[in-house]
C-alpha cells in the first residue's frame, strides 16, 4: 500500500512531498467540500517554514490555548531551526493580511512516543507561541466517543484546512472544509490491517469523495455538539492517497493523549 504524506515538507532542495507506505493526511475542497466562512474557524493555524526568504504553509494546527497550537508530529522537522517556522492565525484565505497574526513558536514538543516508521503512532505535537494570540481557542476533547457499526448513525464530524483539493492535485489559496462520519475502528482495521492503534480514530465516507489531503496535516477534527459546543476530537494524520472508497483518513485522537497535553503545557508554562 503506497500513499503519500498530507503535507508538504521543505527541505534542502525545492518543495517536495515526503513518501512514506502510508500517506500523512490528505483532501477535493479538502476533497468533496466547500469554501468555509469567514471567521468560521478562528482557532485553525497555518504552520509556515521559511524556504529562500519565503514562508510557505506545509500543515494545519489547532488553536488550545492562547499560546499553544496542537499539531500533528510529522509535520515538524527536528533539525529546523524555531526561527525558520511561523504560525499565522486568522486565515482565510492564505494570502490575507488584513487582522492576521504572524507569532514564532517559542518551543516544540513532539510527543516522546512518535514515531513515523511505525504507522505514525502517536502522530503529535505541541507549539508554545512566543506571544498570546487574540483569537477564539477551542477546546479539546476529553471523553471516548460510541461510533456505531452502521455509518449511517455515525456522528459528523468536520475538518478543515488548505490542503490539496485532489490526490496530488492543486493545493488552494481558501480555506476549505467538509462534514464525514467517523468510522468505527473494527470496520476502518479492515482497510489498514495491523496498522491501527487506540490512538487513532478514522473518519470517511464509505463511497469516498470526502477527505483531507496534502496539506491538511495537523488541522483539527472537530465535533459540534446540540448546544452548539465544538471539541477538538482529532488531529490529521494519514491515510491512503486521498478520499478513495473505503479507505477513511485517520487522525490522531485527541483524548488518547490529554494526559499528555496537560502535562507538556503545566510543564512548560
Amino acid at each position: 500500500m503506497i500513499s503519500k504524506f498530507k503535507f508538504i515538507f521543505l527541505l534542502s532542495f525545492l518543495v517536495v512531498s515526503t513518501s512514506f507506505s502510508l500517506d500523512s493526511r490528505k483532501t477535493q475542497k479538502i476533497v468533496g467540500g466547500v469554501s468555509s466562512l469567514q471567521g468560521e474557524f478562528p482557532y485553525i493555524v497555518s504552520l509556515q517554514v521559511l524556504w529562500e526568504g519565503s514562508y510557505y504553509h506545509i500543515c494545519g494546527g489547532s488553536l488550545i490555548r492562547p499560546n499553544w497550537v496542537l499539531t500533528a508530529a510529522h509535520c515538524i522537522d527536528p533539525s529546523r531551526p524555531l526561527k525558520n517556522y511561523r504560525i499565522k492565525i486568522g486565515l482565510k484565505n492564505l494570502t490575507d493580511t488584513v487582522n492576521v497574526e504572524s507569532i514564532i513558536p517559542r518551543k516544540i514538543i513532539v510527543h516522546k512516543q512518535y514515531n513515523k516508521l511505525k504507522q505514525f503512532d502517536y502522530d503529535f505535537a505541541l507549539i508554545k507561541l512566543s506571544k498570546n494570540s487574540r483569537y477564539k481557542t477551542v477546546a479539546i476533547n476529553q471523553t471516548e466517543i460510541s461510533i456505531p457499526t452502521n455509518p449511517t448513525y455515525s456522528p459528523i464530524v468536520t475538518t478543515a484546512g488548505w490542503g490539496d483539493l485532489s490526490w496530488e492535485g492543486e493545493s488552494p489559496n481558501e480555506m476549505q472544509k467538509v462534514d464525514i462520519p467517523l468510522v468505527d475502528a473494527q470496520t476502518c482495521a479492515l482497510s489498514y490491517p495491523g496498522q491501527l492503534t487506540s490512538r487513532m480514530i478514522c473518519a470517511g465516507e464509505t463511497a469516498g469523495g470526502k477527505d483531507s489531503c496534502q496539506g491538511d496535516s495537523g488541522g483539527p477534527l472537530i465535533i459540534k455538539e446540540n448546544n452548539g459546543e465544538v471539541r477538538l476530537v482529532g488531529v490529521v494524520s494519514f491515510g491512503y492517497k486521498c478520499a478513495v472508497p473505503n479507505y477513511p483518513g485517520i487522525y490522531g485522537k485527541i483524548n488518547s493523549v490529554k494526559t499528555w497535553i496537560y502535562q507538556a503545557l503545566a510543564a512548560n508554562r
